[in-house]
């Protein structure tokens, strides 16, 4: 009978040892989920998701960011869109040659104030510690406007509503 035991506690330990392992070889390298969350659901800035968020310091400390008149801060509430998501989004809206051309692609979960255009043309929304995700795709070359022929080495921000997944606004600034 001891010897039974044993041997079933063996096998409970082995079968444990498996199930942790292809646990662990489900997951990618970022901890984000394979799929995106969808939006109706929230993923806090604790979970696992909103916490890959890229270093708010990407832009505080980039001076050309900061030319521009605008402010973000740290974002603390619960969002609806995840990282993921947003960068999907952004992709869409830059389209590919951007998207594919980038250097790096980073994502910052803030608070944005714009203090140029504190209302967004043709709505409501009021960007003033407004929750979003800034997506710059960094080091990609554009064309520049009223120049034919004419290019900048520029990063391209897309603003995406952390919460319904809109567009916002897009903006680029030469960093050369």
């Amino acid at each position: 009978m001891k010897k039974l035991m044993i041997a079933i506690m063996v096998i409970a330990a082995l079968l444990a040892g498996g199930l942790i392992i292809a646990a662990f070889a489900g997951t990618n390298n970022d901890n984000i989920p394979e799929t995106s969350t969808p939006v109706s659901e929230t993923v806090t800035p604790t979970d696992s998701v909103s916490s890959n968020s890229d270093s708010l310091n990407i832009l505080t400390e980039n001076t050309n960011f900061q030319k521009h008149g605008f402010v973000v801060k740290v974002l603390t509430d619960a969002v609806k869109v995840d990282k993921r998501t947003a960068i999907e989004k952004a992709n869409e809206s830059v389209g590919e040659q951007i998207n594919t051309k980038a250097e790096s692609i980073t994502a910052v979960l803030a608070k944005f104030t714009d203090t140029e255009t504190p209302v967004l043309p043709k709505s409501n929304i009021m960007l003033k510690d407004y929750p979003v995700w800034i997506v710059t795709y960094h080091d990609v070359t554009l064309q520049k406007e009223g120049k034919p022929g004419g290019t900048v080495y520029a990063d391209q921000n897309v603003v995406i509503d952390a919460n319904s997944g809109d567009v916002l606004e897009t903006f680029a600034y030469s960093i050369k």
